[in-house]
């Protein structure tokens, strides 16, 4: 079930960040919403999740989210610090769905093409 982010996420030129993160083989993320949020002068934030059109992608060991700019913010994330959260619908190997929540301190770094 997936647990974490990836302690690194990389920012996007339009000021989204591509959520990412670890999952066990076998498991299938179903469902998942995410948020990076990131203090400052004006706070910063991008979200999105599945069940409003997110494009999730997932392989045996991860999964990643692009996480689009709030569009009405004035702010916009930048390389250092933040704070990302994320809840997901998962269904294990066993073919169980259970929910999973969590919440961590990451680094946002820019894209080698970002600018």
């Amino acid at each position: 079930m997936p647990i974490k982010f990836v302690d690194v996420l990389q920012l996007k030129a339009d000021g989204g960040v591509d959520a990412k993160g670890p999952k066990d083989e076998g498991d299938e993320v179903i469902d998942i919403c995410a948020w990076v949020i990131q203090q400052g002068e004006n706070d910063a934030a991008a979200t999105e999740m599945t069940t409003t059109g997110g494009h999730l992608e997932q392989d045996a060991q991860s999964w990643t989210l692009p996480l689009g700019k709030l569009e009405k913010g004035v702010a916009r994330l930048t390389d250092g610090p933040a704070f990302a959260a994320a809840v997901a619908l998962v269904k294990d190997r066993d073919n169980k769905q259970k929910v999973a929540f969590w919440a961590q301190t990451v680094r946002l770094e820019k894209t080698p093409t970002s600018s």
